[in-house]
């Protein structure tokens, strides 16, 4: 991808233009990766979070108050950064490289999918987590729902699972005309988006 920045006086050309291969935003932070760097910005300081060689960052996800950054690549675990602290935490699992990262609203589970598994890892305990195991497509569709309790995931063949993390099991399903490529949930985390791989979008209640 290519991030372009303009100001609102000039429209004719991009002030910035980098090629990043995932990046996470909110109130104070920015986190870029580009192929061999992942550059971190909190209000106005910037600092190389990381850098590496063997596979480039796929995957980015920001806590909800801004203080945990998690990162991850098809070839590299999952890496958990303090922003306030400037430092790498923690690698969640060296052998499970996730296609999904998404944190709960509360910033208190960040939740990980991967090959037919997803995982709600605590925040406070870093190394423990909840493995749910899911006949699911290894895609980056899934989005947490129920105010962090659950989450909507792609499955195989033509299925939306819905999985309480709480309870580590399956709470339902629905089905599709054809493949979820995209799932995203309102703020309340009760209704469900879902865009299809036959260029349908699906509004579920």
């Amino acid at each position: 991808g290519c991030l372009r920045s303009w100001t609102p006086e000039r429209d004719d050309h991009a002030l910035i233009e980098i090629h990043v291969t995932a990046a996470a935003f909110g109130d104070r932070v920015t986190a870029l990766a580009t192929q061999e760097t992942l550059v971190v910005q909190v209000g106005g300081e910037s600092w190389i979070a990381d850098e590496y060689f063997e596979s480039p960052i796929r995957r980015l996800a920001l806590s909800p108050d801004g203080l945990l950054l998690a990162a991850a690549g098809a070839l590299r675990p999952v890496r958990l950064f303090d922003l306030s602290g400037r430092r790498a935490l923690t690698e969640l699992d060296r052998l499970f490289w996730p296609t999904a990262l998404h944190f709960t609203p509360d910033g208190r589970l960040l939740v990980t999918q991967s090959a037919g598994h997803v995982r709600a890892w605590d925040a406070c305990f870093w190394p423990c987590s909840i493995k749910i195991d899911l006949d699911c497509f290894d895609k980056s569709a899934l989005a947490v729902i129920y105010g962090g309790r659950g989450v909507a995931v792609a499955a195989d063949p033509n299925l939306v699972l819905l999985v309480d993390l709480v309870a580590a099991r399956e709470i339902g399903a629905f089905s599709t005309t054809a493949p979820a490529v995209s799932i995203d949930a309102s703020t309340d985390g009760r209704r469900l988006v879902t865009g299809l791989a036959d260029g349908t979008c699906v509004v579920w209640r």
